[in-house]
């Protein structure tokens, strides 16, 4: 992936750091998204034929109201794999107007001193948006996690 990225000249840009992350994430949003739709009732959707919906009609008015949960863990699970990535952003990225904000807080650490106050007040101001969108998206989560657990 770093040859692909060094290939196209993107290293130590901010699209050095995006495409991979969205090429990377799709495996993941597939399966959990296919897994969530061949659960829906077919017969929802051969009841919006028959009120004359089309297939993408059916498809936002039907499928995506049912999926939003599903569609939210996704959404969770990459922004949080790609908040708290290290390795790839310290490979990609010297520059530092563009360092993300896991590198720049592990570029603190001196090799003799370390400023333990502000490299905890960092970490602190770090984990406050994974907190925000936890509280605000924690019911949304675990209903797209335990949806398949239990059969009706």
């Amino acid at each position: 992936m770093f040859i692909l990225v060094r290939g196209f000249g993107l290293i130590n840009t901010l699209w050095g750091l995006i495409i991979p992350y969205i090429a990377t994430g799709e495996a993941l949003a597939i399966f959990v998204l296919r897994t969530f739709f061949a659960g829906l009732p077919e017969e929802l959707f051969e009841a919006a034929t028959i009120d004359g919906a089309s297939q993408l009609q059916a498809f936002v008015r039907i499928a995506l109201p049912l999926v939003r949960p599903a569609l939210g863990t996704v959404a969770i699970i990459q922004l949080l794999a790609v908040w708290n990535d290290y390795v790839w952003p310290l490979l990609v990225v010297t520059d530092d107007s563009v360092k993300t904000l896991t590198v720049g807080l592990v570029g603190l650490h001196g090799r003799f001193e370390t400023p333990w106050g502000e490299l905890m007040a960092g970490y602190v101001l770090a984990s406050l948006p994974v907190l925000i969108l936890f509280f605000f998206t924690v019911r949304q989560f675990v209903t797209g996690l335990t949806s398949g657990a239990l059969k009706l």
